[in-house]
């Protein structure tokens, strides 16, 4: 039996970027409007892995840009 590749669709990977995205934006609205330190570091941790995360995004497109 051949083992299923879990392979998520441009649509599921672009929604957990707005989500990352969204918490971002939460961690800057705290660390702006109260101050809190620890919010500036998640905000720029949770940056780092959008970057990372857009990589295969940019991939998937540039794939599927060939195939057409």
């Amino acid at each position: 039996m051949a083992k299923k590749e879990n392979v998520k669709s441009l649509r599921e990977m672009f929604e957990e970027l707005k989500e990352k995205m969204n918490d971002v934006e939460s961690y800057i609205d705290r660390f702006e409007q109260k101050r809190i330190k620890t919010a500036a570091s998640k905000a720029r941790k949770a940056l780092q892995e959008i970057k990372k995360d857009i990589k295969p995004i940019r991939d998937r497109i540039n794939e599927m840009k060939k195939e057409m």
